[in-house]
C-alpha cells in the first residue's frame, strides 16, 4: 500500500503517464527502484505509449551487478543497473532527461554535494523534473547540501512533517527510546528538489 501511494504521488505530481525515473546510490539493495519498477512493470502498457524506464545506479560495481541480477530474476520491464560516479564529467550521459530522481540517505560524504548538484542540474528536465531525497539530518550535512541547492537554479522544499503515521512513531521513539533511536541519523526528512 505504501508503495503503492508512492507511485500515485509520483504520478500527480509529475502529471507523465510515461517517465524517466533514475536512483541514485541505490547500494546493493537498490529498494526504491526495483519497488517502483516492479509496480510500474506491472501497470505499463507498452500499446499505448505509457512505458515508464528506470535506471537503477550507484558508483560500486558490485552494486550494479547485485541490482542487475534482481532486475533479471524479477523479469522488470524497461528496468536497468548502471555504474554512475557522481563526479564523472556527464557529457556521455543524455541532457535534462529525467521526470523523476530517487535519493535515499546519500548524502552523508560531504565532499560529493556539489557533485551531486551538478548531477542533478544535469540530469532533471527543467521545470517538470524532481528529485526526492528521503534523508536523515546527519548532523549539518543535510542543510549544507539545501544550501549548495538554493544558490544554485533549483526550488527546495524541506519536509519534517511529511507522513502523519511516520511522524507519530517518530515522537514515540524520541518518548521511548532515547537511547536506541537518535533522530539525526535514524529519522528521514523529505527532500523535495525541482530545477527551475
Amino acid at each position: 500500500p505504501l508503495l503503492r501511494r508512492l507511485q500515485d504521488t509520483i504520478l500527480a505530481v509529475l502529471h507523465e503517464k510515461s517517465m524517466e525515473i533514475v536512483e541514485l546510490g541505490a547500494g546493493m539493495a537498490g529498494l526504491a527502484g526495483l519497488s517502483l519498477a516492479r509496480i510500474f512493470s506491472n501497470n505499463d502498457n507498452d500499446d499505448d505509449g505509457t512505458t515508464t524506464r528506470i535506471t537503477i545506479t550507484d558508483g560500486h560495481p558490485d552494486s550494479v551487478a547485485k541490482n542487475q541480477a534482481h532486475i533479471e530474476r524479477n523479469q522488470l520491464k524497461n528496468t536497468t543497473s548502471r555504474l554512475l560516479l557522481w563526479n564523472n564529467h556527464h557529457d556521455k550521459t543524455e541532457k535534462e532527461h529525467v521526470d523523476l530522481v530517487l535519493v535515499s540517505d546519500c548524502l552523508f560524504m560531504q565532499h560529493f554535494h556539489e557533485d551531486l548538484a551538478r548531477l542533478l542540474a544535469h540530469l532533471l528536465k527543467a521545470q517538470t523534473g524532481m528529485a526526492i531525497f528521503c534523508q536523515p539530518k546527519r548532523h549539518d550535512s543535510l542543510q549544507n547540501f539545501v544550501n549548495i541547492l538554493e544558490k544554485e537554479t533549483f526550488q527546495v522544499e524541506l519536509l519534517e512533517r511529511y507522513n502523519e503515521d511516520i511522524w507519530k512513531q517518530h515522537q514515540q521513539y524520541l518518548q521511548d527510546s532515547t537511547q536506541l533511536y537518535d533522530a539525526n541519523i535514524h529519522y528521514p526528512q523529505m527532500l523535495l528538489v525541482r530545477k527551475l
